[in-house]
């Protein structure tokens, strides 16, 4: 709705794209962690917290990989697959794909913690949406007559790093009593690495 405001319908068209395919992407991510959830749930009624969070850990770390590699591999082969199809719509830019897909990334990080520490039965998920959601329609209608579409991501971004994902994590590691680094160096910070990696190479 922001976008289509100042944006020219072959842009837009553009855009959508990117989102559902994005959309899609995120989708596909969710299964390894959320597939788990129950299990988790069962283990955190039982107090196997150390169990809990060895399990929280590798379905965060193979969600990670699955929407990095599914990232990247669009941001190499969008415009053969869509020449391919003879797609009439041309894909975004590349540096706007990679900074959509870590606004994204950042979101699924926050999401996973949030979906884990909601285990424990404590809702605070409409606190961490409304107040990251308010940050980000702020900075989107603030930069979009500035950046166009850039302020998309950027508000997104703004939110999710702002509050979302670290009021996430924060109430899910504290409910483990575990460090940030300690759980993250096995559920994070390879996916997160590599990607970043990517970005630098690209």
């Amino acid at each position: 709705i922001l976008y289509a405001q100042i944006g020219a319908v072959e842009l837009v068209a553009g855009y959508m794209l990117a989102l559902k395919i994005i959309t899609q992407i995120k989708e596909v991510s969710m299964a390894p962690f959320y597939s788990k959830i129950p299990f988790l749930s069962r283990l955190r009624v039982e107090g196997k917290l150390e169990l809990l969070k060895e399990n929280a850990q590798r379905g965060m770390f193979i969600g990670h990989m699955v929407f990095v590699i599914g990232v990247i591999s669009v941001s190499l082969f969008s415009e053969y697959l869509l020449s391919l199809i003879n797609s009439n719509v041309d894909f975004v830019t590349n540096d706007f794909w990679l900074l959509l897909s870590f606004a994204f990334l950042v979101h699924r990080y926050g999401a996973m913690h949030m979906q884990l520490y909601l285990t424990t039965n404590h809702v605070i998920s409409h606190i961490a949406d409304g107040i990251s959601g308010l940050i980000f329609c702020v900075v989107g209608f603030l930069l979009v007559n500035y950046l166009g579409i850039y302020a998309i991501p950027i508000g997104m971004l703004a939110g999710y790093l702002g509050f979302y994902a670290w009021f996430a994590a924060y109430h899910s590691l504290k409910s483990l009593s575990v460090g940030f680094f300690v759980f993250e160096k096995k559920a994070m910070l390879f996916p997160f690495m590599f990607f970043i990696l990517f970005n630098l190479v690209i």
